[in-house]
């Protein structure tokens, strides 16, 4: 993983998160003209999470953080996945 931030807070569950979609190439972005998103939005920020395919390690650890924060707050009754490529053939 060749970042380029590397933010150092091992106690920060969200900056953990932040640097790591930062790393693997997640967030985009851009100064001089916003991102227009799906809902008609403008944002300076943009973020594609489907790269996490390609990071198989930060993938599984950002899951298994998401769903220990679930359980921890009693919000996990169970877990379903379905594939990406599925949902965009369904269209």
């Amino acid at each position: 993983m060749g970042g380029i931030l590397k933010i150092q807070a091992p106690n920060d569950p969200a900056r953990n998160v932040a640097a790591k979609l930062i790393d693997a190439g997640c967030v985009s972005v851009r100064t001089d003209e916003p991102f227009r998103l799906p809902s008609g939005w403008a944002s300076p920020v943009y973020m594609d999470c489907r790269r996490l395919i390609s990071f198989p390690a930060i993938r599984r650890e950002l899951v298994g953080l998401g769903v220990d924060m679930l359980k921890a707050r009693g919000r996990l009754d169970g877990l379903a996945s379905v594939s990406q490529n599925a949902l965009e053939q369904s269209r």
